[in-house]
């Protein structure tokens, strides 16, 4: 029986959350919908597992990393996972860690191409909400506080 292992979990489309699953090759496989790859943007021991072939397989458009000291960003396609580092395997993230990533990654996004860039766009969970609204028929807030634009939040809190 496979280890367990808390990983923050990130769905195209939905909130970042954490949960603990097996720390298993073939479970993880399943879990990303193919072969997997790892990927380290983070200084601390902590690595992102995603689908290798994500983008070669028009999966939906996830999130965007930023690797920590260096100006290079990346856009993961399909669902990928938050774990921790050991000496020679994935692990599990400790309890402070799995709620920092949480964070970082909660809010889903939305990419915009403006002329030669692809820009990341967080929508917070009201801004959701009021799509949610406009897509089953219910009236929507004319001018959710949210969505107000302000010098520091242009798109809503974080």
């Amino acid at each position: 029986m496979a280890k367990m292992m808390r990983v923050v979990v990130c769905v195209p489309d939905k909130e970042a959350y954490i949960t603990e699953i097996p720390n298993d090759y073939n479970y993880l496989r399943k879990i990303l919908d193919g072969p997997i790859e790892c990927t380290y943007p983070f200084t601390e021991k902590v690595g992102i597992i995603c689908n290798d072939e994500g983008k070669l397989r028009g999966m939906r458009l996830n999130r965007e990393i930023r690797y920590e000291g260096t100006d290079y960003r990346d856009i993961i396609a399909g669902t990928f996972l938050i774990v921790g580092l050991t000496r020679d395997n994935f692990g599990s993230l400790t309890p402070a860690q799995a709620e920092k990533y949480r964070k970082i990654f909660e809010c889903p996004e939305v990419f915009m191409k403006l002329g030669e860039t692809i820009v990341a766009v967080p929508v917070s969970r009201s801004v959701r909400e009021e799509i949610e609204k406009i897509k089953s028929g219910r009236p929507a807030s004319a001018v959710n506080e949210d969505m107000k634009y302000g010098d520091d939040k242009p798109f809503g809190k974080r």
